[in-house]
């Protein structure tokens, strides 16, 4: 059962875009596609949502998200693919994930309904392999000899 809930607007991020965004725009052939991820301005009820099993709650997350997202998505894919692929829309939070030129990126912040739009770019982990990892049990012949139990009872050898 879906209930009506009272949506929250979230307050508006100056210009919709991130920084990082822009200088990317700035710094991108006109015609070039970019990965965005677009942020909707409907907040979830969550006040509302006390009470309810983890089950009803998806279910209203997913009944805002589509709700809010319906009008945007149906003129983003009304567009020519050459400007504007959706290639994914997002329920954990209320946005989903587009591939647009920097014209229909720039028209999207005219929106009321979009909260801001954010660059999707690979994150790369710096990470090194290292020499190979010894491992930490006995090697066969001492083990065989259980060389092991007896250095562990304390004798040495010697």
């Amino acid at each position: 059962m879906i209930m009506p809930f009272l949506f929250l607007i979230l307050p508006p991020i100056p210009g919709k875009m991130t920084h990082e965004l822009i200088e990317i725009l700035n710094n991108t052939p006109s015609q070039e596609k970019i990965f965005v991820i677009v942020h909707m301005n409907v907040e979830y009820p969550y006040e509302q949502l006390e009470g309810m099993r983890p089950e009803e709650k998806c279910q209203v997350f997913k009944s805002v998200a589509e709700n809010s997202q319906r009008d945007v998505i149906q003129y983003l894919k009304g567009l020519p693919e050459e400007k504007a692929e959706v290639l994914g829309q997002f329920w954990i939070f209320n946005g989903f994930h587009l591939k647009a030129t920097r014209d229909v990126i720039e028209g999207l912040t005219l929106r009321d309904d979009i909260w801001f739009i954010s660059h999707n770019g690979v994150i790369k982990l710096d990470y090194q392999l290292g020499e190979g990892v010894e491992s930490r049990n006995p090697e066969w012949n001492i083990s065989r000899i259980m060389a092991d139990s007896c250095w562990l009872a304390g004798y040495s050898g010697e």
